[in-house]
This record gives C-alpha cells, sequence and structure tokens, in this order.
C-alpha cells in the first residue's frame, strides 16, 4: 500500500474467533524496531498511524491470538513524499519542475 507523507492511515485486521482473540499489532522494518512510542492508535483491533513519514515504511504485522492458537497477517506501507509542480516562465518557455 502507497500512501502520501503526512495522511493518516487505518489498517484493519479482520478476523473472526470464538471466544473474542487478542489483537497485537507489530511492524518489520529494516531496523527491526517495535512500533513506535507515539503516532498510532489501536481502534477495535485496527492500527490507526497519524502523521506519516517515509520512516513509517515498514511491513506491518497483524497476530491474533486465542486459546485455539495464533494467526498473523501482513501489509507493507510505503510512505512516499508529496509532490509540488512548480511552473516557470521564462523567455515565453513554460519549464515544469516537480519536486
Amino acid at each position: 500500500m502507497e500512501v502520501l507523507s503526512g495522511t493518516q492511515v487505518t489498517l484493519t485486521c479482520k478476523h473472526s474467533a470464538f471466544p473474542e482473540p487478542d489483537v497485537e499489532w507489530s511492524v518489520l522494518d529494516e531496523e527491526g524496531d517495535p512500533l513506535p512510542n507515539a503516532g498510532y492508535e489501536i481502534v477495535n483491533g485496527s492500527l490507526v498511524l497519524m502523521a506519516l513519514q517515509p520512516s513509517d515504511s515498514a511491513q506491518y504485522v497483524c497476530s491474533v491470538t486465542n486459546f485455539a492458537g495464533t494467526t498473523s497477517a501482513s501489509t507493507t506501507l510505503q510512505v512516499v513524499g508529496k509532490h509540488f509542480i512548480l511552473l516557470l516562465f521564462l523567455n515565453h518557455s513554460f519549464f515544469i519542475i516537480l519536486l
């Protein structure tokens, strides 16, 4: 999944189990870091990531556990910078610059 820097995204961990399982989220990035201490919240088992930055690009893993066992699923999140278009008019010529 590719999203723009500065935006918010909700990663949903859909599951069906009885009894209701525990849902945990983790992140697998190049450094093997756990979820950051801030910038996210877990709402009804979904992971809400706020004000995303390119450094938040990683594989996010949802693990679901109850007495029957544990299963997991993952998604890869790629955060890209916002692009700006600059139009220049010089000597009767237009130039388009992507920033």
